[in-house]
């Protein structure tokens, strides 16, 4: 087993994650031209290679086209979350493999203010609370392997390695990635947090429509009372933009 309990590392891999300060590079070892085993890391915006005491099982250009497999496959998927990133509506952590929770403050608002005529009369005194609260951050994984049959047909034959299951698993990986988005996975919590999607956050904006968009007696000014209704939902949630 695998795992960090109380800033100790317990098996390999959490050994060699807290070895290199979770950096998630140390767990792609490569074997270089001269049989050394290393690893890559980023300095200074520039890659160089870092000796390493481990085993290892693929060369570099081996990692290099599973890489360049599961990017495409990524690229090709992300539709959701890349309309966010488009917008930089991100929040950016920090060595997140080393962190299991985003904590955050939620508030509350004041009581209304009241009308008197001199003001001399003090009105309510209040203050709002705050209430810390957490969002958990899981790992999205789904795992496949190589055997040594598969590696070995590569080499001997001189053909790239078989990266479809890369991809495959790649695609499986965004694909719960952007349900998570836009559906959540409220049934998966954590340090006491939920992970909420646009058409499940307690908060969403709630529109009844006059009828089904699919129901054959739904015209287009129906369709376009709706989407009224929707954007003055959003406005009288205060939310200004476009």
């Amino acid at each position: 087993m695998d795992m960090i309990l109380n800033g100790r590392a317990n098996g390999s891999v959490a050994q060699r994650l807290m070895a290199n300060g979770m950096n998630p590079l140390a767990l792609k070892p490569w074997i270089g031209s001269d049989g050394q085993v290393y690893m890559t890391q980023i300095v200074n915006g520039k890659a160089q290679a870092i000796p390493l005491h481990v085993n290892a099982t693929l060369r570099k250009d081996e990692w290099k086209e599973i890489d360049q497999a599961v990017v495409m496959a990524a690229q090709d998927r992300m539709v959701g979350v890349a309309d966010l990133y488009s917008r930089n509506l991100v929040c950016r952590i920090g060595n997140g493999l080393g962190k299991t929770v985003l904590e955050y403050e939620d508030i509350d608002d004041l009581t209304d203010a009241e009308l008197t005529m001199d003001a001399i009369t003090p009105s309510k005194k209040d203050r709002p609370n705050y209430e810390l609260k957490y969002l958990p951050l899981p790992i999205v994984h789904k795992d496949f392997s190589y055997n040594a049959r598969v590696l070995a047909a590569s080499r001997t034959t001189g053909q790239p390695i078989d990266t479809t299951t890369a991809a495959l698993a790649s695609r499986r990986v965004i694909d719960k990635v952007e349900t998570m988005l836009f559906q959540g996975a409220s049934s998966y919590a954590y340090g006491g947090g939920t992970l909420y999607g646009y058409l499940d956050h307690p908060q969403r904006n709630i529109v009844t429509l006059t009828l089904n968009w699919d129901n054959a007696s739904k015209t287009g000014e129906n369709i376009l009372d709706d989407v009224k209704s929707m954007k003055q939902a959003s406005i009288d949630a205060k939310h200004y933009g476009p």
